[in-house]
This record gives C-alpha cells, sequence and structure tokens, in this order.
C-alpha cells in the first residue's frame, strides 16, 4: 500500500484490540489469506486538538463521532483496489 497510496497515508500500527469482535471466525481454521485494514476519516483538525492535550478524539461509536466522507470513501476504495490488484494480478 505504501508504494501506491505514499507514505504519507499508511501506517502500522500494531493490534491492540480484536478489530472488529466477529472478524476471526470468517477465517478462523481455514486456509484463506485475510487482512483486516482500518480507515481513518477523523478531521485533521480534530486529530490535532487531541495530540495538543484537547479532547480525544472521539471513536466510531460515540455519538459524536466525525468524519470527512469524500476522504474516508476515497481512501477505503484506493486501499481496496490497490489490496485486489495485489492479490489478483495486474492483466
Amino acid at each position: 500500500w505504501v508504494k501506491a497510496l505514499g507514505e504519507q497515508a499508511v501506517f502500522v500500527q500494531p493490534a491492540t484490540g480484536m478489530g472488529a469482535e466477529d472478524y476471526p471466525h470468517l477465517v478462523d481454521g481455514t486456509s484463506i489469506a485475510s487482512v483486516y485494514w482500518v480507515v481513518g476519516g477523523t478531521p485533521q483538525d480534530v486529530l490535532d486538538k487531541a495530540e495538543a492535550g484537547g479532547p480525544r478524539a472521539p471513536g466510531h461509536h460515540s455519538p459524536v463521532f466525525e468524519i470527512e466522507p469524500e476522504l474516508s470513501v476515497r481512501g477505503s476504495v484506493e486501499g481496496t483496489v490497490v489490496a485486489l490488484l495485489e492479490v489478483l494480478g495486474k492483466k
């Protein structure tokens, strides 16, 4: 993904939780290769304020969750296309 999307768009963060509660059950005990990725969408100003000691950026299940829809959808689609091209091969 870094090669296709750029270093500014991709970072690796070791898992600190389960991601999605049911995700492991979809591939556990199978020979199906899988990957779980998260696409951010929190507005940059919200992240900047949190980093500067302000309120923590709200998560997906928060009633005050904020997202930049266009950037989030574009990033999701681009990331999915890159992954599919890698798995299926460019033809």
